[in-house]
C-alpha cells in the first residue's frame, strides 16, 4: 500500500537519530510518521541518551507500529555509528535519515521515491531549507542545485556543495553493493558518505521542492555538531573527512580540483569567519588545524575564490591572527574595511607588502585586491570602520567616545556625529561629535549632552534602526554602521532628547557587531502628534544621511504574465551581497514573484507591498521585462526570459552592453554612471 500502512513491505526506511533532545525529537518524529507516503519503516536509534528522549520515542511507538526502536550502550560521540546500525537494520528498499533536532517536510518521501523510481537514479537530492530558530526566516541551501528536476550522469561541480545527507533518498542496494558506510568516530561524516555515493552512482537526480528543515540556532552557546565551529575538535575533524575524501578522488582529477575550490569558498570561508570572534587561544588552535591542510591545496585555487577571502588565507598561512580577522571582517561585515589600503604601483594590496612568499606566490600577489576597486570608491559609498569604545548615561547627558579608522587616508577636516537611523537610513536622533585626536589612520572622536531630534521626525512604538555614524565634509556625506563590544543599554528618550513625551528606545548588539535600536513605546501629547502629521505628509529631512545609507537602488520588476519557469527567483542574495552590498540595494517587488523570500538579508528589500510607481521613481536601476518601463526608464536592463536557465540580461536598446554579459556584470556596467 503506497499511501496505506503496510508493515510488510515498507517502501523507505527512514532513520532518525537523537542524543540528549527531548525537547526536540518528538517534534522531528512526528513529521515522519505524518507523511504522505504512508508506507515507511521509521528506525530511531538513540545514541544512548540519559534525558526524557526514549520516554518520547516509546510514547510514540505505543501508536505507530511502524516504528522500530534501537537503544546504544555507550554514546558515540557522533552521528556515524548510530546510522550505520539503522542502516544495517533497514528493510527497504530505499532509505532515508533525518536529525532529532530537524525534520521532514510533509511530502519529502513521496517526491524523493517518485523521481527516483521515475528517474532510475541510485540517489535523488531535494531542497533543504534553512531555518532561523529565533527569526523564523528561512533560506533555501544551494537554490542554484534545485531549480528545476536535473539529472547528473557525469561530473558536475556543483554536487559537491550539497553533501548533507537528510535531504536526500539512497537506494539500499546500491548502498550495500558498493559497501558504502558512514565514517566513524569524526565530525561531519555526510561528506565522506554522499562524496562515495557520487562517485558510484549512474544517475543523481536533484528536484526543487523543499524536503527537509534543517534548523539553525545562531546564538546558542552549545550548538549543534555543524553549528559548534569555534571547537578545536570540530576543526579537526572537518579536516580529517576532507582527507578521506582526497583520498577517494585520487584517480579523478577533476573532481580533486572542484573539491580544492569548494573548500576554500566554504569550509575555508566558515573557519576563517569563527577566527573574527573566537579567544586567542580557541583561534590559534584552529588555525593551527587548517594551516598543513591549506598547504596541500594548489596554489592556483586561492585565486579561483573572492580576493579578500584570498588575503585572510594568506594572514592564516604566514601566522598573523590579528590579520586573518582584519580581511574578514569585509568578507563577514559587508565590505568593512580595517586595513590600510597601499597603492603599490598599479596595484592595490591590502596592508604593506612584507616581502614573503607563500607556496611560491609573493605576498605581494597574495594582497594585491585592486580588482575589488576599493580605492576609487566615493566618498558617499564607502565602509568606515566605527567602534563605539564608550557609551554612558549620567542623568540627561550621554557620553560617547568613537574610534574611526581612516583607509583611504582623506579624513581630514570632516564634521562627525552619532546618528540613530530609521529602516530607510534617516536620522531620527543624533548627537555631534567633536574630534579628539587623530593618530594615523584612526580618529577618536568624543560627544556628551542630550541628544537630538531630527525635524519633523517623530519615535513610535516598533521604530527601529541602526546606530551610524555620519561624516560630512560640506557637500558630501557617509553613513557606516556603528560596531561595539560594549554592553547595550535601555534608556528613557524623553529623558535625553529634547523632545517632550518621546517613546523609550531598547538597543541591542546584533551580528556583524552592530548596533540596534526599537523604540518601546509612545510619544504622547500635542507636539509629538503634530510631529506625526509632518512625517506622514513631508519626506523626511536627512540631516547629513543621503539616501538609503549612500547605495544605489536598483529595483527588480518582471512583467506579472510572465511564465513558469521566468517567475522563479533569480538572484542568490549571498552572492548578491557580496558583490553590490557596498554601493546599492536590490528592491524586489511584484505579487507574481512567489519564489521570493518574505524576509530579506542584507541589502536586499521585499517591497511588494509598495505601489510599482513609487519603486520606479525611487530607484536608479529597473531590471525587467516590461516594454514600457524600458521605454520610459533610462536606465532600464532588459531581461530575456528566452534566455533559457542562464538569465542572461540585455541592456536597453541605447546601451552598447553586450548581450554575453551576465546579470551582475550588466548590472556593474550600469552602477559605473550612477
Amino acid at each position: 500500500m503506497r499511501f496505506g500502512v503496510s508493515m510488510t513491505e515498507p517502501l523507505v526506511s527512514v532513520i532518525l537519530i537523537g542524543y540528549q533532545d527531548e525537547a526536540r525529537i518528538g517534534r522531528a518524529l512526528a513529521s515522519i510518521q505524518g507523511q504522505t507516503l504512508r508506507s515507511l519503516e521509521i528506525i530511531v536509534v538513540n545514541d544512548a541518551s540519559t534525558d526524557g528522549t526514549e520516554s518520547v520515542i516509546r510514547a510514540a511507538m505505543a501508536a505507530d507500529p511502524r516504528i522500530r526502536y534501537e537503544r546504544l550502550p555507550i554514546n558515540s560521540g557522533g552521528c556515524g555509528v548510530p546510522r550505520n546500525v539503522g542502516l544495517a537494520l533497514a528493510r527497504a528498499p530505499w532509505v532515508m535519515f533525518c536529525d532529532s533536532d530537524d525534520e521532514l517536510e510533509m511530502h519529502a518521501c513521496a517526491n524523493l521515491l517518485d523521481t527516483a523510481e521515475e528517474l532510475s537514479a541510485d540517489v535523488v537530492c531535494g531542497t533543504a531549507e534553512r531555518i532561523d530558530v529565533h527569526s523564523g526566516e528561512a533560506t533555501r541551501w544551494r537554490p542554484d542545485l534545485h531549480e528545476e528536476t536535473t539529472v547528473f550522469t557525469a561530473f558536475d561541480p556543483r554536487l559537491l556543495y550539497d553533501t548533507i545527507v537528510p535531504n536526500k533518498i539512497f537506494r539500499r542496494d546500491f548502498l550495500i553493493g558498493n559497501s558504502i558506510r558512514f565514517p566513524e568516530g569524526v565530525l561531519f561524516e555526510d561528506q565522506p558518505f554522499t562524496v562515495a555515493c557520487l562517485l558510484a552512482a549512474d544517475r543523481v537526480a536533484a528536484i526543487a521542492p523543499v524536503v527537509y528543515r534543517w534548523y539553525v540556532d545562531k546564538g546558542a552557546e552549545e550548538g549543534s555538531i555543524t553549528q559548534g565551529r569555534a571547537q578545536t575538535r570540530n576543526a579537526r575533524d572537518r579536516i580529517a573527512v576532507n582527507r578521506l575524501i582526497d583520498a577517494m578522488l585520487i584517480d579523478r582529477p577533476d573532481w580533486q580540483w572542484a573539491k580544492a575550490v569548494k573548500f576554500l569558498r566554504h569550509e575555508g570561508y566558515l573557519y576563517l569567519s569563527t577566527l573574527l570572534e573566537a579567544a586567542d587561544e580557541s583561534a590559534l588552535a584552529i588555525a593551527a588545524e587548517f594551516n598543513s591542510y591549506l598547504r596541500s591545496i594548489p596554489v592556483d585555487a586561492y585565486w579561483l575564490v573572492r580576493p579578500m577571502l584570498r588575503v585572510a588565507f594568506f594572514h592564516l598561512l604566514s601566522g598573523d591572527l590579528e590579520g586573518v580577522r582584519r580581511a574578514m571582517l569585509f568578507e563577514r561585515w559587508g565590505a568593512v574595511i580595517d586595513g590600510r589600503l597601499v597603492v603599490d604601483e598599479d596595484r592595490v594590496l591590502f596592508d604593506h607588502d612584507p616581502g614573503i612568499e607563500i607556496l611560491g606566490r609573493s605576498s605581494r600577489d597574495w594582497l594585491d585586491i585592486t580588482e575589488l576597486r576599493l580605492i576609487d570608491l566615493p566618498f558617499e559609498m564607502r565602509r568606515y570602520l566605527h567602534t563605539l569604545d564608550v557609551y554612558e548615561r549620567d542623568g540627561k547627558d550621554v557620553t560617547v567616545t568613537v574610534r574611526t579608522r581612516d583607509q583611504w587616508g582623506d579624513l581630514a577636516g570632516v564634521s562627525a556625529s552619532l546618528a540613530w537611523c530609521d529602516g530607510r537610513g534617516f536620522a531620527v536622533l543624533f548627537l555631534p561629535l567633536e574630534l579628539r585626536r587623530h593618530d594615523g589612520d584612526t580618529l577618536v572622536w568624543s560627544g556628551k549632552g542630550r541628544l537630538e531630534l531630527a525635524p519633523c521626525r517623530i519615535v513610535s512604538r516598533g521604530d527601529r534602526g541602526t546606530l551610524r555614524v555620519v561624516l560630512a565634509d560640506g557637500q558630501r556625506s557617509n553613513a557606516s554602521p556603528v560596531r561595539t563590544q560594549c554592553a547595550p543599554s535601555s534608556f528613557d528618550l524623553g529623558s535625553l532628547a529634547r523632545a517632550p513625551g518621546a517613546a523609550g528606545v531598547r538597543e541591542e548588539r546584533r551580528e556583524r557587531a552592530e548596533l540596534a535600536w526599537m523604540a518601546t513605546g509612545e510619544a504622547r501629547g500635542f507636539a509629538p502628534l503634530v510631529r506625526r502629521l509632518l512625517t506622514r505628509t513631508i519626506p523626511p529631512p536627512n540631516p547629513g544621511v543621503p539616501g538609503i545609507a549612500n547605495r544605489v537602488l536598483i529595483a527588480y520588476l518582471p512583467l506579472s504574465d510572465l511564465p513558469d519557469p521566468w517567475r522563479q527567483f533569480p538572484f542568490d542574495l549571498d552572492a548578491w551581497n557580496d558583490r553590490f552590498g557596498a554601493r546599492a540595494v536590490l528592491l524586489l517587488g511584484g505579487e507574481h514573484m512567489p519564489a521570493v523570500p518574505f524576509r530579506m538579508r542584507g541589502w536586499a528589500w521585499d517591497v511588494r507591498r509598495m505601489p510599482v510607481d513609487r519603486v520606479i521613481t525611487a530607484s536608479s536601476i529597473v531590471v525587467t521585462d516590461d516594454p514600457l518601463l524600458i521605454a520610459v526608464h533610462p536606465d532600464a536592463i532588459a531581461y530575456r526570459p528566452d534566455r533559457g536557465a542562464t538569465r542572461y540580461l540585455l541592456p536597453a536598446v541605447q546601451s552598447a552592453v553586450s548581450d554575453q554579459e551576465t546579470l551582475f556584470d550588466v548590472i556593474d556596467a550600469h552602477l559605473g554612471g550612477c
